[in-house]
């Protein structure tokens, strides 16, 4: 099981922040393509939502909301691609006009740990991600273009859901190579991408 925590500070009152994190429009300020509350109302306990990924393999996250307190704490119980990830969302005023986000996770999935995989890192980036989006939504400033939409991080992000979204297969591959997963789990994932077709001259 892997632990990590993240924190943000959102120069706005902690009812802004709170009920622009639980708007209807569930995180239209997030870089998701796609939220559906797929059982029970928007954030009543046990209500579940199915959340996509804004990435060139559509995962889709099946998540559950397990505890509900305005103003001060949501947790989550979330699955997608072989693991499981429990969330607790802390909102904490630390002043009148300031806000404090304390995410609080734990995480476990098979495949990853038989492969190797830093799955903790690229949780902890995505988690990032998402509090910057909240943070920038609340404060009213305009979303940028990050870098990471090209860069390396994000492509080893969507080979890692590629491989767990088709584990089986690449576990008996790395069986036939007989060697350790962990030490070839990018150059296999690379090999197993469709590759580009060529332009006829």
């Amino acid at each position: 099981m892997g632990r990590f925590e993240s924190r943000i500070t959102i120069y706005r009152p902690l009812k802004v922040v709170f009920d622009t994190y639980t708007q209807p429009d569930t995180f239209r300020w997030a870089d998701v393509r796609s939220v559906a509350w797929v059982h029970g109302k928007a954030w009543e306990l046990e209500s579940r939502m199915h959340i996509k990924t804004n990435d060139a393999f559509g995962v889709t996250m099946d998540q559950v909301v397990t505890h509900f307190e305005p103003y001060r704490r949501i947790d989550f119980i979330s699955h997608f691609a072989g693991i499981t990830l429990v969330t607790q969302v802390h909102f904490k005023a630390l002043s009148d006009d300031q806000t404090e986000v304390h995410g609080k996770f734990e995480f476990i999935g098979t495949f990853s740990r038989m492969a190797g995989f830093a799955i903790g890192p690229a949780l902890e980036q995505g988690t990032e991600k998402f509090y910057k989006d909240l943070k920038r939504a609340c404060e009213g400033q305009e979303p940028s273009v990050s870098p990471r939409h090209t860069s390396i991080e994000l492509r080893e992000l969507q080979m890692l859901y590629y491989v767990l979204a088709n584990r089986s297969i690449f576990a008996a591959r790395m069986k036939s190579l007989s060697v350790r997963p962990s030490t070839l789990w990018v150059q296999v994932v690379i090999s197993a991408l469709p590759q580009p077709r060529r332009m006829s001259g």
